[in-house]
């Protein structure tokens, strides 16, 4: 017999992501974040730590982050109607 596991499996681009975001918080680098998630059963969530270091430049960030998902997603749309 043979056991399929139908559970949501780990994705190592987030995990290495996730272990370079903590290597560099753990040497000072890294003084703020804000985060957006998405789980296996595609909930959203969002949330920030230490935000009281530039609040101005974090938002700023943001919102580049949204553009360049916005035209990552375009681009995608496109590459697939063709």
């Amino acid at each position: 017999m043979n056991v399929i596991e139908c559970g949501p499996k780990p994705d190592q681009e987030l995990i290495d992501c996730l272990d370079n975001l903590l290597n560099e918080a753990k040497a000072g680098e890294i003084q703020s974040i804000a985060y957006v998630v998405l789980t296996d059963k595609k909930d959203t969530g969002n949330g920030w730590a230490a935000m009281d270091k530039g609040n101005v430049i974090m938002i700023a960030e943001l919102e580049l982050l949204k553009q360049d998902l916005i035209n990552h997603f375009v681009e995608l749309r496109n590459e697939h109607s063709q």
